[in-house]
């Protein structure tokens, strides 16, 4: 109709997309995901490179634990309390590189493991080594300078003193000489009296020309450095004082008690000129045996800085040394040997045995700082019955001695065998403060001599334990219980609570197939396990430790009211291989390396013998005694300790272990946990030199094995189903 209005078509439907514009929109859709995705992958890795840069964290995943600093170090260096630093100054062409690679591994562990110790390398045949030891004496001069300056100040004041002396001496000798000259030779003593006063007039004469030119050589000191470096020579000319000062306090002592002997003497002996003659001197003596005496005592109490010896050693030689902060123990200064811990390079053609010194440089390298964070390391009596003095090499213990020393311990011996009464330690421990340790080590009765030894130790052990002093004691296997006797080296610990069986040592069988009989039968146990829950045993668990001929202990609680007795290491008999044998002193005459080829060793088969376990082979004891608190190990072995047993060792990939180390690892915790240091056990990097990861069993050998096989790709397939199933 006209009047309708007209249709309105439908628009035509766009265009299909060209094939060439759709797969462009594609890629760069595509291309700006992969663009997010590689920024937000910068983003995570750079916050991830600052977060650990932050927060740094190493992983060792090791058997060996090689990149792992031990317990004992990680507990020492998280109490340091000062800044120490350890330098090294080596020229490292001459060195082993594998070995200077790993021992630099250990000096970064330490460096990361706190930010109280820094380490320094100085390479003396690089050009910037003398630069680099410049820059260390100057920062180690930054450090010590509040103990320079006093050192200066003291120094001006006693070098003021020291001249007052040497003319107060020069007066001295001026009165002794008119004394000597008012003597008269009507009195009785006339010659000898002449000659004291002249001969005491000529030492006070030559001690005042010796102090004053040791103050002359002290000033003209005082204004230098050591060497080419900037470290005043304080410490140097104080010491050019100290030596005249001591000498002449001495001879004043003899001195004045000679002139107040003249003083007080009776009329018949002197007259009483010469008596008021000399009574001035003698007044004047004493006041100058107070000053000389004062300033002697401010010498030794001046505080002392290793920059001296740091500098004079690092200018003439290659060394490792550590140095402490202001205040450390043995002045603040130790050394280790640098080939111990930098091998030098093998010669050319010889064929290189590099052996694996980690465990050995961080145990040094531990050791040289603890020795310097305490100055109460205890003093460590070896109570022994040899015929002989062991002192001061202690050849069957140069292995334990070296390791003490380390820590700042002192070996010494008291021959209980030689000497009736204990010798005293003041020289060592002026002021008491460290504790005194004693250790014994059994003896045999194979003469009339020996046994009279044997009866000083068991003496003077006792003396020890009714004393209430520290102690760590062996026992030793007695043939006097086979003929009903009682074992003089053991009576005394009944009133600790413990017996030891000291006439059954422990044995243990093992069948071999082979040799005489087929079987083996060993006079030493080998422990991994202690079996116990002591501070002691936590510091050997896991390492082994070799008991020769253990003696079992038993140890009744409640013998003594105030007594408590802890196991420490214990031994079951699972396996009916262990037992506590009667008939043994026929197999003990065998040498050790004879004892496999015996057609008939000893079995459990005596009524006397003891098959049924468990048996104590140390035990720690606690009691009050002599209004002490009194601490005691109890080891059931002799010897355990010597150089022979404890150091006995095995070349295993390149790295020397020890095949016992809980023995000195036991030995050491026991003697920190008889001084109430206890905070100091822990296991040391040597004795955890050794695998982790024990044997696997042909079952678990298959399951990881199928594991791996089979695990790997099923946990593939099982990631791709599941992000399957969220994509939907």
């Amino acid at each position: 109709m006209a009047g309708d209005a007209p249709a309105i078509s439908p628009p035509p439907p766009p265009p299909p997309p060209s094939p060439r514009r759709g797969a462009s929109a594609r890629r760069a859709r595509y291309g700006f995901q992969a663009l997010a995705l590689l920024l937000a992958v910068t983003a995570c890795c750079a916050l991830g490179a600052l977060i650990a840069d932050r927060f740094p964290q190493r992983f060792d995943v090791t058997a060996t634990r090689e990149h792992q600093l031990s317990t004992r170090t990680t507990d020492m260096l998280g109490s340091l309390n000062g800044d120490f630093e350890i330098v090294v100054a080596a020229n490292f062409a001459e060195l082993d590189p594998t070995a200077t690679s790993r021992t630099r591994a250990v000096l970064g562990n330490l460096a990361r493991a706190t930010p109280r110790l820094r380490t320094t390398l100085l390479d003396i045949a690089s050009v910037t080594g003398q630069a680099e030891l410049d820059a260390l004496l100057s920062r180690l001069l930054e450090r010590y300078r509040g103990d320079l300056e006093r050192q200066a100040s003291a120094a001006r004041g006693l070098l003021d003193s020291a001249s007052t002396a040497a003319a107060t001496l020069r007066s001295l000798s001026d009165e002794m000489t008119a004394a000597r000259a008012g003597v008269t030779d009507a009195e009785a003593n006339a010659a000898a009296l002449r000659k004291f006063l002249e001969d005491s007039g000529a030492v006070c004469r030559v001690a005042g020309q010796d102090i004053d030119k040791a103050v002359d050589d002290a000033s003209k000191r005082s204004g230098t450095t050591i060497g080419r470096t900037t470290i005043p020579a304080t410490e140097d000319a104080i010491a050019l004082i100290r030596k005249p000062l001591g000498d002449t306090l001495s001879q004043l002592k003899q001195i004045g008690d000679g002139l107040e002997a003249v003083a007080t003497a009776q009329d018949a002996a002197v007259a009483p000129r010469t008596r008021d003659a000399v009574r001035p001197s003698v007044a004047r003596i004493l006041q100058l045996r107070d000053q000389l005496a004062r300033s002697v005592t401010a010498i030794d109490e001046l505080p002392r800085t290793p920059l001296p010896s740091v500098a004079r050693v690092l200018e003439r030689s290659q060394a490792a040394i550590i140095v402490g902060p202001p205040g450390s123990a043995r002045g603040g200064v130790t050394s280790i040997s640098l080939a111990s811990i930098f091998p030098p390079r093998r010669p050319d053609g010889e064929a290189p045995v590099r052996l694996d010194l980690r465990a050995r440089t961080e145990e040094l390298l531990a050791a040289g700082i603890a020795s310097l964070v305490r100055d109460d390391g205890p003093i460590v009596m070896l109570v022994h019955g040899e015929a002989i003095r062991l002192a001061p090499d202690f050849r069957p213990f140069v292995a334990l001695r070296e390791r003490l020393a380390l820590r700042g311990m002192d070996l010494v011996e008291w021959a209980a065998g030689i000497d009736d009464q204990m010798p005293p330690v003041t020289a060592l421990n002026p002021g008491g403060k460290r504790p005194v340790v004693y250790v014994t080590i059994s003896t045999s009765a194979g003469t009339p001599e020996a046994a009279t030894r044997m009866s000083r130790l068991s003496k003077g052990i006792r003396q020890i334990v009714e004393q209430g002093r520290p102690a760590i004691i062996s026992v030793n296997p007695s043939t006097l219980p086979a003929i009903g006797q009682t074992d003089p080296m053991v009576e005394f610990l009944v009133p600790l609570g413990v017996q030891a069986d000291s006439g059954r040592p422990l044995l243990q069988q093992a069948v071999t197939g082979a040799g005489p009989g087929g079987r083996a039968v060993s006079t030493d146990l080998f422990i991994t396990d202690p079996g116990a829950a002591h501070a002691i045993s936590a510091a050997i668990r896991g390492q082994t430790t070799r008991l020769p001929w253990a003696i079992p202990l038993r140890a009744p609680r409640g013998v003594e009211p105030g007594a408590g007795v802890s196991p420490v290491m214990t031994t079951g008999n699972a396996g009916k291989t262990i037992w506590a044998e009667s008939e043994w002193m026929e197999y003990r005459r065998v040498p050790a390396a004879q004892r496999s080829m015996v057609t008939n060793p000893p079995a459990n088969d005596s009524s006397r013998d003891d098959g049924a376990g468990p048996w104590d082979l140390a035990v720690a004891i606690e009691r009050r005694v002599a209004d002490l608190d009194q601490r005691v190990l109890l080891v059931g072995s002799n010897g355990w300790f010597l150089d022979d047993v404890s150091q006995a060792a095995a070349l295993v990939d390149n790295k020397e272990v020890l095949l016992a180390p809980g023995n000195l690892e036991l030995f050491e915790a026991g003697v920190y946990w008889a001084a109430r240091q206890e905070s100091l056990i822990g296991t040391s990097a040597l004795a955890q030199g050794v695998a982790l990861i024990p044997p696997m069993s042909p079952g678990a050998m298959s399951a990881l094995r199928w594991s791996l096989i089979a695990g790997l790709p099923l946990l593939v397939l099982a990631i791709g189903a599941l992000w399957r199933a969220f994509r939907g």
